[in-house]
């Protein structure tokens, strides 16, 4: 009985190393290497009754699996709320040319008037363009990026003003 309690107490890790001689075929060199590390078997944290391991946070496989699972939908919504006020910008366009483009118009590129099919290219200026017109130097946009990349970064980065010193020493 003791030795069974030992024996379950302790990890007995074997590893056969072989290391094979370049002139012969079937002399091979084997070594046992022999470790024992006592582990603690403790009942999971996660309250289900198995066994927990310390690499697992005392958790057992599943529970361990669980709190990954968790961490990592925690971390995408946490990049969900920054890359939200990313997406949620709005450009005042003062022609708004998407709305003047028919479907017809879109299964089309605007320039070659080839069709696109699935690999067309939807511009910021609301025309769609093959792969030969898919750059704005291509075909000729007049979308103004710079303009509305100053204005994505005035509303990511607001000013920050301090108050005015009137008492100066």
């Amino acid at each position: 009985m003791a030795s069974s309690s030992l024996l379950s107490s302790l990890c007995i890790e074997m590893t056969l190393l072989i290391h094979s001689k370049p002139n012969t075929k079937h002399q091979r060199n084997r070594s046992i290497h022999i470790r024992t590390t006592p582990r603690r078997m403790d009942s999971s944290t996660g309250g289900c009754g198995f066994f927990g391991t310390a690499e697992n946070q005392e958790l057992c496989s599943q529970c361990y699996k669980r709190h990954l699972l968790k961490e990592a939908t925690a971390h995408e919504e946490a990049i969900t709320e920054v890359g939200g006020a990313l997406t949620s910008l709005e450009i005042d366009e003062s022609e708004p040319a998407a709305s003047t483009l028919t479907p017809q118009q879109r299964s089309r590129c605007s320039v070659c008037k080839k069709r696109l099919g699935v690999l067309g290219f939807t511009c910021r200026c609301g025309a769609g363009f093959g792969g030969a017109h898919r750059h704005p130097e291509a075909h000729g946009c007049l979308f103004d990026f710079k303009e509305a990349e100053k204005i994505a970064i005035r509303k990511q980065n607001p000013l920050c003003k301090a108050d005015k010193m009137i008492h100066r020493l």
